[in-house]
Parts: C-alpha cells; sequence; structure tokens
C-alpha cells in the first residue's frame, strides 16, 4: 500500500525534536551520487527509488505526492484542485451525520476529502481541533496525508489508533518532511526517521500568524512555528515529545506518544 509525501520546509515543519542540528545529522548514503545537483534535486531522490507504476504529483513548489493506485490506495483533489488526499488502507465506518455517508461510489481518499471540506470549510486559520471528533469515530486501518495549497498551505498526516497501518516521518537533510509507508524510502531522513504515532492529527501550516490547536483558545504566534501533535483517540490528553539517544549518547530526533496524564497540555508536544 505504496504512499510517499515529501514537503518543503516552508510548507510543513516538523514538531519540536524531531529536526537536528546539521552538524548532529547523519550524511545521506546516497549523497556522493547527487553531489553535483541542487539541493532540490537531492530532496527528490526517494522519488527516484519508486517504481513506474506510481504515479508523482506535483503539489506547487518543492512539493510532491506519490503512490502506487490499487484496491487499498487511493487518491483524491477537490474541483479547484487545491486540495489533494492520498489515503493507504481502507476505513470500515464512517462517522454518522457526515455527508460522506451518502457517498457509496466514492473511494476512501474522496471520503476523507469530503470530510475535510465538511468540517474544515473555508477558513483561511484552521481550527484543527474539529477534526478530532469525526476522526475519532472513524473505524478501519488507514493513515492518509492530506494537502491544502490555499493561503501559506496546510499540511495534514494521520494514522489508525490501532497501529494496523504503516507510516513512517522524518526530516531530510534540506529540512523537509517526509513521510512513507514504506521504510526503506526515508533512509536520507536516518537518524530521524521513525514511525508515525497511533491515534494522532498531525498538522503544519505555513506562515501562520495564530493557531488554536485545541479547547484552549487561539494563541498567537512568531517566526516559523513547528508543527503540532493532537490526540484524536484521546482528544484531553497532549502527546509527550521522547528523544532518541542512541548508544554513542548522540541524539537522533524523537519518537511521540500520547500522555497517559490529562494534565499535559493537549495543545503542545512537551
Amino acid at each position: 500500500m505504496p504512499l510517499l509525501a515529501l514537503f518543503d520546509a516552508e510548507t510543513a515543519v516538523a514538531p519540536r525534536g524531531m529536526s537536528l542540528e546539521k552538524s548532529q545529522a547523519q550524511e545521506p548514503r546516497n549523497r556522493r551520487s547527487f553531489e553535483r545537483r541542487t539541493k532540490v534535486d537531492e530532496s527528490l531522490a526517494p522519488f527516484a527509488e519508486v517504481g513506474e507504476e506510481w504515479n508523482v504529483l506535483l503539489l506547487g513548489g518543492r512539493n510532491y505526492i506519490a503512490y502506487e493506485e490499487n484496491e487499498y490506495t487511493h487518491m483524491a483533489k477537490n474541483r479547484d484542485e487545491d486540495v489533494t488526499v492520498v489515503l493507504s488502507g481502507s476505513v470500515e465506518k464512517w462517522p454518522g451525520g457526515v455527508e460522506t455517508d451518502l457517498h457509496e461510489d466514492t473511494n476512501d481518499a474522496e471520503k476523507i476529502l469530503d470530510l475535510y471540506l465538511e468540517v474544515m470549510g473555508h477558513d483561511v486559520i484552521y481550527d484543527d481541533s474539529k477534526l478530532l471528533e469525526p476522526l475519532k469515530k472513524l473505524q478501519g486501518s488507514f493513515a492518509f496525508v492530506l494537502f491544502d495549497r490555499k493561503g501559506s498551505g496546510h499540511v495534514l498526516a494521520s494514522k489508525d489508533g490501532n497501529d494496523t497501518q504503516t507510516l513512517h516521518w522524518g526530516c531530510t537533510p534540506e529540512g523537509g518532511l517526509l513521510f512513507g509507508t514504506e521504510r526503506n524510502l526515508l533512509d536520507r531522513c536516518n537518524p530521524t526517521a521513525t514511525s508515525f504515532p497511533n491515534g494522532v492529527l498531525f498538522s503544519s501550516q505555513g506562515s501562520l500568524l495564530a493557531t488554536c490547536p485545541g479547547s484552549k483558545g487561539w494563541s498567537m504566534l512568531s517566526g516559523h512555528p513547528s508543527g503540532h501533535l493532537l490526540s484524536f483517540e484521546r482528544p484531553d490528553y497532549g502527546v509527550k515529545t521522547i528523544p532518541r539517544i542512541n548508544s554513542k549518547g548522540v541524539l537522533c530526533g524523537a519518537v511521540y506518544r500520547v500522555s497517559s496524564s490529562k494534565n499535559l497540555d493537549p495543545t503542545i508536544s512537551a
């Protein structure tokens, strides 16, 4: 169920703890073969490794999604082609009362797209918490990546809470964020490549001025904020950042887990 998505640093920013200083980052194994090319070309190296049967979509700028369409991997775009979704796996049950229940002839990616457009509407600044309740009601084995290029760009990624669908992510040496269902396609992200957390929604929106990732109200932001993680399985609990240290004591990024305590602010990855 192949899926691969790359977003540049201006579009999607990794959550706190994942990215490393350049001095700490491991040189990619295939750097020599690309040393005469630009950094943009280097960032596309994973896409050169996918099979001919994959579809590669240019989403604008240096943002790409690749997928192999089959029974369990689907892509969908809205009418204006400014929102793109690729879903791997399948959703067996959809939330009641949502318009997507009426679309029996559409694939699961199209239903996720409909759900996103219905819940988020045409907001310029997104309240991601509105997506948590409908995501919690989904049942199945699925992972999806969504890109909305309106405004400064909005990236969402999510995975079911049962750990039955594979999704990995990591930071590229150029500062981009890479998602993939096949771990070997994230070799350039080492040592930051890790499994995407279960039952969690990741969100990052370009040059945000303010955000509302929970029930605490709007917060003004400065600079280029990190992406954030919200648990839809346990909306009242925050998502913890756990540093990864190798056997030599070197920081290798982080993994993310839903907190076991309500005391952690759900709007902050601590």
